[in-house]
């Protein structure tokens, strides 16, 4: 009977023992899934700042450009304003492809301020009243995206051809 009982206790040591050995595979089972996660959160978190950077160097990109197209527009002022002395028409040549360029005809009544809205456009202010158009205006606007150019057609009876 001893011996039944050593025996008994024997196996109840080694399925004792068993058990804290499955208990031991679980932990470590629990631990690597956690390292994996909190690797997972690492990585997402690096993405986010990398991605927060490339939108901050975006945005950099952007307010040079923004900063580029003033100087731009301040550079053709003085053109405009030549150009303005002679003909009355602004000329300037495409800075970018004409892929990237938007040509708009505009198209009005007289006296409807066609030139007028495109002088402000341009400018970046509102000018009130300018000089009807005789011939035609070519206006070029840089923008982000690239560069609008508008042709007007003169509004007066006698530059219309019918």
């Amino acid at each position: 009977m001893e011996r039944g009982k050593v025996k008994k206790k024997e196996k109840e040591k080694e399925t004792q023992k068993e058990k804290i050995r499955e208990k031991g595979r679980e932990e470590k089972v629990k631990r690597k899934e956690v390292e994996q996660k909190i690797k997972q959160k690492e990585k997402e978190n690096q993405e986010k700042q990398e991605r927060r950077k490339r939108k901050e160097e975006k945005e950099e990109k952007r307010t040079k450009q923004g900063k580029e197209t003033k100087k731009e527009k301040e550079q053709f002022k003085g053109q405009e304003e030549k150009g303005e002395n002679k003909d009355s028409t602004l000329t300037r040549t495409p800075l970018e492809p004409l892929e990237k360029n938007k040509q708009i005809l505009v198209l009005g009544l007289d006296g409807a301020g066609k030139t007028s809205v495109l002088h402000s456009l341009a400018s970046n202010r509102v000018q009130h009243s300018v000089a009807p158009t005789q011939g035609f205006h070519a206006v070029c606007i840089n923008t982000e995206d690239g560069q609008m150019e508008f042709l007007e057609i003169g509004g007066s009876e006698p530059f219309r051809s019918y």
